[in-house]
C-alpha cells in the first residue's frame, strides 16, 4: 500500500501529513507514524489506534507495493509567487495602490521557477497578485505545478471565476483557494467597489460545489468589526467554511488616502487583531521567512515573504532561487 497526495512534515517531535490536493492538514505523534508504515505495510491485526488513523487516511491510501511515503526533507518548502500585478479591481486599502503595472511572471520564467523549487526540495506554491485570474496563462502555469506534484494555493478576489473556471480548478486538484469577504454587501462593496459582493459569493458557491477547498479572509475596518463573529458563524453554517481570519488594513498604498478605515492600535488589541510583522531584513530574521519561503514579486524582485513586501534581496533574473537563499542565510 502507498500513500498518495500526501507529503510528510516532520516538526521537532511531530509530524505533519499535509495533502497535496486539499486543505487536510492531520498531526501525528511518533505512535501515529509507526502506525502510517504498519497500515502501508499491510498489517492484518492493527489497533483500535491505529485504524482509526486508517479511517483519518483512507482517502490517500492506495493498494498497491509497498512505498515510503513522501517526506519534506529539506527546509525550503513554500514557493510563492506574484504571477502578475495587474488587477480587475481598485481597492481603498490596496498596498499597490493605483500604480498597478503590467509587470508578470511569464510561463517559462514560472516553469524556471517551479523546476528550481522542485529540486531545492519545495513542496508547496503559493500563487497570489494583483489579481492571478487576471493572468491568461494562470491555468497553464497551476498545471505545469501539479505536473511536478506540488501543492498550490491561490489567492483571488474571486470575482472573476465561474462555474467553468472552478470545474477547471477541481481537474488540476489546487489544494485551497483563499477569498476576501468583508461581511455584508455594503461593508464588501466600501472597500472593493460596486458590483463585486455578488461575484465574490458566487464564486465561493461554485467553488465548494465543485469540491474545492476556501478559506476566506475578512479585512476589519472601523464600520465592520462588529460582523466579525456573526460573519464566521454564517460562512460555517452556509458554505462549511470554518476557516475565516480577520486583518486590520495596512497603512499602506491606497489606504494612506482613506484613513478612515484604519483601527487604531488600541481597537487592534481589543479585537485581537494582528498589527503587522516585527520581522526585519536589514535586522536579521528569526522566522522562516527566506529560508523555508521566498516571495517573487511581478518584476522578479525576491522578498523573504509578502509580509516583507518592500525588501529587495535581489533579482530572479540575475540569481537563481539557491544563490538568494544563500544571501538571506547570511542574514540570520
Amino acid at each position: 500500500m502507498k500513500l498518495e497526495d500526501m507529503i510528510i512534515v516532520p516538526s521537532k517531535d511531530k509530524f505533519r501529513f499535509l495533502s497535496l490536493v486539499s486543505n487536510d492538514d492531520f498531526e501525528f505523534n511518533q505512535f501515529g507514524l509507526d502506525s502510517v508504515m504498519l497500515i502501508l505495510k499491510g498489517t492484518e491485526q492493527l489497533g483500535e489506534e491505529t485504524q482509526f488513523i486508517k479511517h483519518i487516511l483512507r482517502e490517500y491510501l492506495a493498494e498497491g507495493q509497498f512505498e515510503y511515503p513522501r517526506v519534506q526533507t529539506e527546509q525550503f518548502s513554500n514557493l510563492a509567487v506574484e504571477v502578475i500585478q495587474k488587477c480587475n479591481l481598485k481597492c481603498k486599502h490596496c498596498y499597490l495602490d493605483d500604480k498597478k503595472a503590467n509587470e508578470r511572471i511569464s510561463l517559462s520564467t514560472f516553469k524556471s521557477l517551479i523546476d528550481q523549487a522542485y529540486d531545492l526540495g519545495a513542496s508547496q506554491v503559493s500563487i497570489t497578485g494583483g489579481e492571478p485570474f487576471v493572468d491568461k496563462s494562470i491555468f497553464e502555469k497551476v498545471q505545469y505545478a501539479r505536473s511536478k506534484d506540488m501543492r498550490v494555493t491561490i489567492n483571488t478576489n474571486g470575482v472573476l471565476i465561474d462555474e467553468t473556471k472552478a470545474k477547471r480548478l477541481k481537474e488540476l486538484r489546487v489544494a485551497l483557494l483563499t477569498l476576501t469577504l468583508n461581511g455584508d454587501k455594503q461593508s464588501h462593496e466600501y472597500l472593493y467597489g460596486k458590483e463585486t459582493y455578488e461575484p465574490t459569493l458566487n464564486a465561493i458557491k461554485v467553488l465548494k460545489e465543485n469540491g474545492l477547498d476556501v478559506n476566506l479572509n475578512f479585512i476589519a475596518y472601523k464600520d465592520n468589526l462588529s460582523q466579525y463573529i456573526p460573519f464566521k458563524s454564517e460562512m460555517k453554517t452556509q458554505f462549511g467554511i470554518s476557516k475565516v481570519d480577520a486583518f486590520p488594513v495596512s497603512f499602506d498604498g491606497s489606504a494612506r488616502r482613506n484613513l478612515d478605515v484604519m483601527l487604531s492600535p488600541q481597537e487592534k488589541l481589543e479585537h485581537n487583531l494582528p498589527d503587522g510583522c516585527n520581522q526585519s531584513y536589514e535586522r536579521g530574521l528569526t522566522c522562516g521567512a527566506g529560508r523555508t519561503m521566498l516571495f517573487v514579486k511581478s518584476n522578479g524582485n525576491v522578498t523573504p515573504c509578502s509580509q516583507l513586501a518592500d525588501t529587495n534581496v535581489g533579482n530572479i533574473y540575475e540569481y537563481t532561487l539557491q544563490e538568494l537563499i544563500n544571501k538571506m542565510e547570511i542574514k540570520r
